[in-house]
């Protein structure tokens, strides 16, 4: 591990990006490391000087450190008139009319939540579909996260009942107890899948993305 001696005896902001020196420097400071050490560096005027070891943190560290905190709600933002804050409360008042109970198998263990339709969810934030164009619900993508940076995406006409139907599902509980740290404020299960990857524990966002709208931004103008 290299060490680096920073003569200004601060880091800029505090913080390092990603715990490494950029390029060896440190916006508009000076950093030195111990082989650019001169046997004139007594000529400078150094008013601290502090020998700093800087680590590299995995980026998982974060995310397991968040993990043990009790989150309550999470945002849907993106090309929707109604973005917002939604908490397993609203959920279950709001879209009570689309509460089911669903019984699924993971890690082998056989489990049942009550699930609110991620397509319902979806719709109670009204996307801005354009009836102008054909299809366009179809051109929408959602991305749900959690708090660790975990991402699944699912296209609007995967989830679409007239369309893919795929039996996506927001879980409020399990089992009938509340999801404990690290599951809550709610999960995203997928029971259809072959496989648990697009399963989503803890989600604390989750993004509406017209497609068309992303295509036409990144098209070179004429």
């Amino acid at each position: 591990m290299e060490r680096s001696l920073h003569l200004s005896g601060k880091i800029w902001s505090g913080k390092i990006w990603s715990g490494k020196i950029w390029s060896g420097k440190i916006w508009s400071g000076k950093v030195w490391t111990t082989r650019m050490w001169p046997a004139r560096i007594a000529t400078l005027s150094v008013v601290v000087v502090s020998l700093i070891v800087l680590p590299t943190i995995p980026a998982k560290t974060a995310g397991a450190a968040r993990s043990g905190q009790h989150v309550t709600s999470f945002r849907i933002a993106g090309s929707v008139d109604n973005p917002g804050v939604w908490t397993n409360e609203r959920l279950s008042t709001e879209l009570s009319g689309d509460v089911k109970t669903v019984t699924y198998t993971l890690k082998g263990e056989q489990s049942q939540a009550r699930c609110v339709p991620l397509y319902a969810l979806i719709q109670a934030t009204r996307p801005r579909v354009s009836l102008r164009v054909k299809n366009h619900l179809l051109a929408f993508a959602v991305f749900v996260s959690a708090d660790d940076g975990y991402t699944m995406a699912f296209s609007l006409g995967e989830l679409a009942p007239q369309n893919g139907k795929r039996q996506v599902w927001i879980a409020l509980d399990r089992n009938g107890q509340p999801l404990p740290d690290g599951d809550a404020p709610v999960s995203l299960i997928v029971p259809e899948d072959v496989k648990p990857s697009r399963w989503v524990h803890g989600v604390t966002k989750i993004v509406l993305v017209d497609g068309l709208e992303s295509v036409k931004q990144t098209t070179p103008r004429k």
